[in-house]
Protein backbone atom coordinates (compact mmCIF):
# COMPACT_ATOMS: atom_id res chain seq x y z
CA UNK A 1 0.00 0.00 0.00
CA UNK A 2 2.69 2.56 0.92
CA UNK A 3 4.24 1.56 -2.55
CA UNK A 4 1.18 2.69 -4.17
CA UNK A 5 0.54 5.75 -2.10
CA UNK A 6 4.30 6.74 -2.88
CA UNK A 7 3.39 6.41 -6.67
CA UNK A 8 -0.22 8.19 -6.82
CA UNK A 9 1.64 11.13 -4.79
CA UNK A 10 4.41 11.55 -7.67
CA UNK A 11 1.92 10.95 -10.22
CA UNK A 12 0.19 13.81 -8.69
CA UNK A 13 3.21 16.08 -8.43
CA UNK A 14 3.95 15.23 -12.10
CA UNK A 15 0.09 15.57 -13.12
CA UNK A 16 0.77 19.29 -11.33
CA UNK A 17 3.58 20.44 -12.94
CA UNK A 18 2.70 19.01 -16.74
CA UNK A 19 -0.55 21.23 -15.62
CA UNK A 20 1.33 24.13 -14.82
CA UNK A 21 3.82 23.79 -18.06
CA UNK A 22 0.53 23.48 -19.91
CA UNK A 23 -1.11 26.98 -18.35
CA UNK A 24 2.52 28.62 -18.58
CA UNK A 25 3.12 27.62 -22.27
CA UNK A 26 -0.85 29.02 -23.04
CA UNK A 27 -0.16 32.23 -21.51
CA UNK A 28 2.76 32.40 -23.44
CA UNK A 29 0.40 31.87 -26.79
CA UNK A 30 -1.90 34.54 -25.61
CA UNK A 31 0.30 36.88 -25.49
CA UNK A 32 2.16 36.22 -28.56
CA UNK A 33 -1.54 36.13 -30.73
CA UNK A 34 -2.19 39.35 -28.43
CA UNK A 35 1.31 40.72 -30.25
CA UNK A 36 0.13 39.41 -33.60
CA UNK A 37 -2.99 40.96 -33.21
CA UNK A 38 -1.86 44.07 -32.57
CA UNK A 39 1.30 43.86 -35.38
CA UNK A 40 -1.90 42.72 -37.75
CA UNK A 41 -3.47 46.04 -37.29
CA UNK A 42 -0.91 48.46 -37.16
CA UNK A 43 -0.66 46.73 -40.51
CA UNK A 44 -3.41 47.99 -41.47
CA UNK A 45 -3.89 51.53 -40.54
CA UNK A 46 -0.25 51.62 -42.09
CA UNK A 47 -2.38 50.23 -45.62
CA UNK A 48 -5.03 52.07 -45.36
CA UNK A 49 -2.62 55.51 -45.12
CA UNK A 50 -0.63 53.76 -48.27
CA UNK A 51 -3.85 53.51 -50.10
CA UNK A 52 -5.38 56.94 -49.08
CA UNK A 53 -1.79 58.32 -50.43
CA UNK A 54 -2.04 56.74 -53.30
CA UNK A 55 -5.30 57.68 -54.10
CA UNK A 56 -4.12 61.53 -53.37
CA UNK A 57 -1.29 60.95 -55.87
CA UNK A 58 -3.80 59.60 -58.17
CA UNK A 59 -5.74 62.70 -58.02
CA UNK A 60 -2.47 65.01 -58.06
CA UNK A 61 -1.84 63.32 -61.71
CA UNK A 62 -4.66 63.40 -63.21
CA UNK A 63 -5.05 67.67 -62.17
CA UNK A 64 -1.45 67.88 -63.85
CA UNK A 65 -2.27 65.88 -66.55
CA UNK A 66 -5.93 68.17 -67.28
CA UNK A 67 -3.02 71.23 -66.73
CA UNK A 68 -1.02 70.13 -68.70
CA UNK A 69 -3.31 69.38 -71.39
CA UNK A 70 -5.17 72.86 -70.89
CA UNK A 71 -1.99 74.42 -71.40
CA UNK A 72 -1.22 72.65 -74.47
CA UNK A 73 -4.35 73.55 -76.21
CA UNK A 74 -4.39 77.34 -74.81
CA UNK A 75 -0.79 76.98 -76.52
CA UNK A 76 -1.82 76.06 -79.38
CA UNK A 77 -4.46 78.98 -79.78
CA UNK A 78 -1.86 81.25 -79.18
CA UNK A 79 0.47 80.53 -81.91
CA UNK A 80 -2.48 80.29 -84.14
CA UNK A 81 -3.32 83.91 -83.11
CA UNK A 82 0.16 84.40 -83.93
CA UNK A 83 0.08 82.78 -87.50
CA UNK A 84 -2.96 84.82 -88.28
CA UNK A 85 -1.55 88.37 -86.92
CA UNK A 86 1.51 87.72 -89.09
CA UNK A 87 -0.38 86.41 -91.98
CA UNK A 88 -2.71 89.51 -91.60
CA UNK A 89 0.56 91.87 -91.42
CA UNK A 90 2.14 90.30 -94.14
CA UNK A 91 -0.91 90.78 -96.90
CA UNK A 92 -0.94 94.80 -94.76
CA UNK A 93 2.70 94.94 -95.50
Amino acid sequence: MKSLAGQTTRALAEISEKTASVRQASQNVSEAIHGISSVIAQISRISSIIANSVEHQNVASRKISENVDEAAQRTRRVSATIADVSEFAGQTG
